[in-house]
């Protein structure tokens, strides 16, 4: 059995303006693992072209669920949400009838928002930046089964390239870092509608951080992104519980990947 890890690229800027181009970059986890390279060097990882998004843009969320495939929230002056399904015979034919499907549109503008599934059924987009560049902290959830949005509580403060993680086990939304907010974190109640905030951060997570649970320990929460270049972890059994930095600078070989570390955005 061989184990795969997928990375996706959607759309961005270049010297010809905004971009409809996506692909995804496939590795190959078992190749990396082997211990015996006697035989020589094995293929770890390749390109996949996608179909190209309905439009040029970037900044725009991205995510993804294995029942409802990849998708796009948002992205310059857009509101537009569009579904990739990675299933059907379109798909598994990679024929020309595998194409972005749109989905209704959001409330607002969103340009570098947040988005993540909720269970399989349900999709959350929030914050990012407004048609006039504003950072946002409203949010809206998206029904499958009835097509359409609605709005949520907004969250304490506003931001753009905001970290969300939601967690099966409590049911919680967790909201970390992001420009305008670069030390906050908050946490959402899906059953009372209220966020409620958690002590700040040790260090600034500005661009899309990540936020994970350990899965033998779910009461430990961490954050992490290029920016701070660091790992933090808060125990959230404790009331009067802070951040620690659990893994100091160079956890991103930013100089070796000659990469901006502040535009760098990892998948752990």
């Amino acid at each position: 059995m061989r184990e795969y890890n997928v990375i996706f690229k959607l759309c961005g800027s270049g010297s010809a303006g905004w971009s409809d181009a996506c692909s995804a970059v496939i590795i190959d986890e078992t190749s990396m693992k082997q211990e015996d390279t006697s035989h020589g060097p094995d293929l770890v990882g390749f390109n996949w072209r996608l179909p190209s998004l309905p439009i040029k843009t970037g900044g725009n969320g991205v995510c993804f669920d294995t029942q409802h495939g990849l998708v796009s929230c948002g992205g310059y002056k857009s509101a537009s949400v569009y579904a990739l399904p990675f299933d059907g015979d379109a798909y598994r034919q990679q024929n020309y009838d595998w194409h972005w499907q749109p989905l209704p549109d959001m409330s607002e503008t969103r340009w570098f928002p947040s988005c993540t599934f909720v269970e399989h059924n349900k999709l959350v987009a929030m914050c990012g930046s407004s048609l006039d560049h504003e950072p946002l902290s409203t949010m809206e959830c998206f029904d499958f089964e009835t097509q359409t949005w609605s709005n949520l509580s907004a969250c304490h403060k506003s931001r753009k390239y905001g970290g969300l993680y939601y967690a099966n086990t409590t049911k919680k939304l967790y909201l970390g870092g992001g420009d305008h907010a670069t030390q906050s974190v908050e946490v959402y109640d899906f059953e009372r509608d209220v966020w409620h905030d958690l002590p700040s951060t040790q260090l600034p997570h500005r661009y899309y951080p990540n936020l994970w649970q350990n899965a033998q320990h779910p009461q430990l929460l961490y954050i992490s992104c290029s920016y701070s270049n660091s790992v933090e972890c808060i125990d959230l059994r404790c009331h009067d519980s802070v951040w620690s930095v659990v893994c100091g600078a160079n956890v991103f070989k930013t100089d070796t990947l000659n990469l901006d570390y502040n535009q760098f955005r990892s998948v752990l």
